[in-house]
């Protein structure tokens, strides 16, 4: 995964300055999740729990900070917590991007960060996936963002906000075919 976040941070570093904006970071974690939640197929659930975790890493890389091992440590303890109180994995991805918004400090944006990138990932683990499908798919997604014009962009903005470009290529074939070998 660590090739994963490499790519993730790159696709940032040409388009935004790395300036951490909360409000767009929790505003684009929201609309992946509710884009999952309105998928109506296993490809498409798998497309938007990609671009949950694609977008999880951006705010990481935006945060500019390392995560420490205590940092590391609070997000396990949360995603246990969670796990314990919420069955639903909607309802913890939402939780929290909620935990997120309401995170005063660095050291527990992160944590959220990154915990709801693992309950995107721990998805598509339940979908079927293993681990190396699941990177696999987070490649393909890379690919497929790196197709995207390159604009540096405020970091207010989203990025590529309905302007892909005229080289844009569509991740959802390379997932499908990755989604194909669990079906």
């Amino acid at each position: 995964m660590e090739q994963v976040f490499n790519r993730v941070a790159k696709w940032n570093a040409f388009r935004y300055d790395r300036e951490y904006n909360h409000e767009l970071a929790v505003k684009l974690l929201r609309e992946e999740q509710r884009e999952w939640m309105e998928a109506d197929n296993l490809v498409d659930c798998v497309h938007e729990l990609c671009d949950v975790v694609f977008v999880a890493f951006g705010v990481m890389w935006k945060l500019e900070q390392e995560i420490t091992p205590e940092a590391a440590r609070d997000c396990f303890k949360i995603t246990d917590e969670m796990s314990a109180r919420f069955v639903d994995p909607a309802t913890l991805c939402s939780a929290t991007i909620d935990c997120l918004e309401r995170a005063d400090n660095v050291d527990l944006q992160l944590s959220y960060a990154l915990t709801t990138a693992l309950f995107a990932q721990a998805q598509m683990l339940d979908y079927g996936l293993t681990f190396e499908q699941i990177i696999e798919c987070m490649l393909v997604l890379c690919d497929s963002n790196d197709s995207k014009t390159v604009k540096k962009t405020a970091s207010d903005v989203k990025a590529n906000n309905k302007d892909k470009g005229a080289y844009f290529k569509s991740p959802v074939p390379g997932i499908a075919a990755i989604v194909e070998q669990i079906a």
